[in-house]
């Protein structure tokens, strides 16, 4: 299955998320979904979104900011902010203990 996922390009989109949680403890996140055009290799995605994963974490709160990262889809199929946040809590954004 990985040999699917990355030995082929695809046509991606890309959930792009900063997590936060501000002085009193709420959590919230700024969210961004790219669809590049054209088709890519898994190990070319972070070129192509690069600019916007940067850009997004540049406009969040430093003082906010816990977590930040993406989730890659191969295929054109988008994600409910719910959906994301499933899978970034399954994944422990909320708990790490380093800085994003």
């Amino acid at each position: 299955m990985a040999e699917a996922v990355c030995d082929f390009a695809h046509r991606w989109t890309i959930y792009v998320s900063v997590q936060c949680r501000d002085q009193h403890g709420h959590r919230y996140t700024k969210s961004v979904e790219v669809a590049p055009q054209g088709n890519y290799l898994a190990a070319h995605l972070e070129d192509v979104i690069e600019d916007t994963y940067k850009a997004l974490v540049a406009e969040s709160n430093p003082n906010h900011r816990v977590a930040s990262g993406w989730i890659a889809i191969p295929a054109e199929l988008s994600l409910t902010e719910e959906q994301a946040a499933r899978v970034f809590d399954a994944v422990g954004v909320w708990t790490q203990q380093g800085a994003a």
